[in-house]
């Protein structure tokens, strides 16, 4: 069985999409399916660092000169740097010369459509959408939006057809074998540990912020771990202020992030899917939303007591960390009644991502 994954990466996009695609594929490779991407090579991309991981990866080349395409009326299309038209050609094109026989398209991608979909469903029989937006149509079999919210059961009505499998909410996030290695911790009596993480681009360098805000405290027996990513254009600046600090460790595209989360007692950072990792392992998280598409999840998940919402990156001060971090610092009630509620979001996690890999599996063998 041979699987497709349309996906990309850059400093706009981040890095989200990829490391998700990158989890699943993990999975179903496990199951002896053969997996391979296809990429646009955009400014920050990961196409070397999913070959690395094993996977062939199709490279659509970088467009010099960016096309307005279908920008009027979808949001994020201008993160596709071309038009949707000429995408869903290459990737056509990219399907008819490969040598192989795709069960199953995977497409993780604000910027593409019922439109894109409807011409790759002559090359391929199947497809999967993953989305967290809503905001759009699609042509598909499979649909998987692995976030929380309020209404997350109403959100794709009309948007996919009538037979689309829809596997909705935090209990379908995919996660990494490491998490599932490791046991959530039951009680944080103190603060001994914060794990600092902005995504893995993080443009506007809240890191630099958070990092700040708790040299601020004075607080030399707590130990820091800070997590950046390949991409992260102020990576050289963060690691010379975390060597320069003897309590701040820095950490740079880690494979062990849940080695890292377990052992913290508080976490700050932005949304995004890390937000699920930190509430599986139970690890009270600050949040400050680094893009538009964060913030309504965000919020649902403050109102419902599974995180700490702070604010949007530009409300959010240096002083306005620090306050929250020495609120979670002094109580530990509170801090252990978020990581309670945290456990509970994704306390069916590895039934639920099971019946997500069978029916993948399933509608790739069902031709």
């Amino acid at each position: 069985m041979n699987i497709l994954v349309r996906v990309d990466s850059s400093t706009q996009i981040g890095s989200g999409h990829v490391m998700r695609c990158l989890t699943l594929a993990d999975i179903l490779q496990k199951k002896g399916i053969c997996v391979e991407f296809i990429c646009r090579e955009l400014q920050g991309n990961l196409i070397s660092f999913i070959s690395q991981k094993g996977y062939r990866v199709h490279i659509l080349k970088k467009n010099n000169t960016i096309q307005q395409g279908n920008a009027s009326y979808l949001k994020h299309a201008l993160w596709l740097e071309v038009s949707m038209e000429q995408d869903a050609k290459e990737t056509c094109e990219i399907i008819s010369q490969s040598n192989k026989e795709f069960n199953l398209l995977i497409v993780d991608h604000y910027a593409l459509d019922i439109n894109w979909e409807k011409q790759i469903k002559k090359h391929v029989k199947k497809i999967m959408v993953i989305d967290d937006l809503a905001d759009r149509n699609h042509l598909c079999d499979i649909l998987l939006d692995q976030n929380f919210y309020k209404n997350q059961e109403s959100r794709y009505d009309n948007k996919v057809p009538f037979n689309c499998k829809k596997f909705l909410g935090p209990n379908y996030v995919l996660l990494r074998e490491e998490f599932y290695k490791l046991s959530p911790s039951s009680s944080r009596l103190k603060v001994e540990r914060i794990i600092l993480f902005f995504g893995g681009t993080d443009p506007t360098n809240e890191t630099i912020k958070a990092i700040n805000a708790f040299l601020s405290l004075v607080k030399s027996e707590v130990r820091v771990d800070v997590i950046v990513g390949t991409t992260n254009a102020n990576k050289k600046e963060i690691e010379e202020l975390c060597y320069a600090q003897d309590n701040i460790e820095y950490h740079c595209q880690v494979s062990n992030i849940a080695e890292l989360m377990s052992r913290a007692d508080l976490a700050v950072g932005a949304g995004g899917t890390a937000i699920y990792e930190r509430c599986y392992v139970g690890l009270p998280t600050i949040v400050v939303t680094i893009a538009n598409n964060q913030e309504a999840i965000v919020r649902d998940l403050h109102d419902e007591g599974h995180i700490y919402y702070l604010g949007k990156k530009e409300e959010v001060s240096e002083s306005d960390l620090a306050r929250a971090m020495l609120y979670f610092i002094s109580n530990e009630q509170i801090r252990n009644k978020l990581s309670n509620s945290a456990k509970s979001l994704l306390s069916n996690n590895k039934k639920y991502v099971a019946k997500l890999i069978a029916e993948i599996i399933e509608q790739g063998c069902n031709q």
